[in-house]
């Protein structure tokens, strides 16, 4: 009904997260990359961070109430399947069964985390609200999502009132399932 698997996008090394680190560290690190590499929109954004930051408080309270069991306050970040969006982003990818996720530890918004939270988008474009957005899923949730408002697919690409259903987030909220993914690449 959907895919067995999850992918990972990255640069440099995966599964590094920005919001976990106090803001004066990412501010360091982005303008030590900046030397090197024209940064992606999101990062040269205050906006960004503060409203990651509070969203992802507000997903971190969802879990827990549904009963999630996450040992991170900031979640690392794949993809139901894969993103024709993220490949073209980001030079590397991993991908992982998603039968290796403990469900305690893995959620889902309906597209990315920003367009299910954030009312615009980082041009000040306003994203219309739908009511999957706002709430985030755990595993067995998905089949009913999905079959009430169907797989974000390549629907992006042609119809407008889809431009922001993109794909599936997942987030991982512990360290422990990608501890053997952590140091590719770094």
């Amino acid at each position: 009904m959907f895919p067995d698997y999850l992918t990972h996008y990255y640069r440099d090394a995966p599964f590094r997260t920005l919001t976990e680190l106090p803001p004066d560290e990412v501010d360091r690190l982005l303008a030590a990359a900046s030397k090197t590499r024209e940064l992606p929109r999101r990062l040269r954004t205050p906006f960004y961070f503060q409203e990651r930051r509070k969203f992802e408080a507000i997903m971190h309270r969802q879990f827990v109430a549904k009963g999630g069991k996450p040992e991170r306050e900031n979640p690392h970040y794949m993809i139901l399947g894969n993103s024709e969006i993220w490949q073209d982003i980001e030079p590397h990818s991993l991908s992982i069964l998603l039968a290796d996720f403990p469900t305690e530890w893995i959620s889902f918004t309906y597209s990315d985390s920003w367009v299910a939270y954030v009312d615009r988008d980082l041009r000040g474009n306003m994203i219309p609200r739908k009511q999957q957005y706002g709430m985030l899923y755990r595993l067995e949730e998905l089949p009913a999502l999905f079959e009430t408002y169907g797989w974000p697919g390549d629907r992006w690409k042609t119809e407008a009132d889809w431009e922001h259903d993109v794909y599936v987030e997942a987030q991982i909220w512990s360290d422990e399932p990608l501890r053997e993914y952590r140091d590719v690449g770094a």
